[in-house]
């Protein structure tokens, strides 16, 4: 990631190599053992985009999950310069309850 990159999670957004780094390290406190498996994959000019499914364990209830979301990421020179992410996060919080 540069070090203007930013990442748009939903309502939320992402600056820099540090702030994606505190969310990646939430996302592993609260999460384990993920299987991120692409469906579909297009890439064209500096854009890709990814459909995946995801399976994990909620670390504290260890209950297993599954979801879906699309990745969009905008790379320049070598690095992801933006990214735009939406995953379905009512049918985890469902999963969850």
């Amino acid at each position: 990631m540069s070090d203007s990159g930013i990442i748009h999670d939903g309502p939320q957004d992402y600056r820099g190599p540090e702030e994606f780094c505190r969310f990646h390290d939430s996302l592993r406190a609260q999460f384990s053992n993920f299987k991120i498996t692409p469906i579909i994959s297009l890439a064209e000019g500096d854009l890709a985009c990814v459909h995946w499914s995801c399976s994990m364990i909620h670390t504290a209830a260890q209950k297993p999950l599954q979801l879906t979301g699309t990745s969009v990421v905008r790379i320049e020179n070598g690095r992801f310069a933006e990214a735009w992410q939406n995953w379905d996060a009512a049918h985890l919080h469902a999963q969850l309850a």
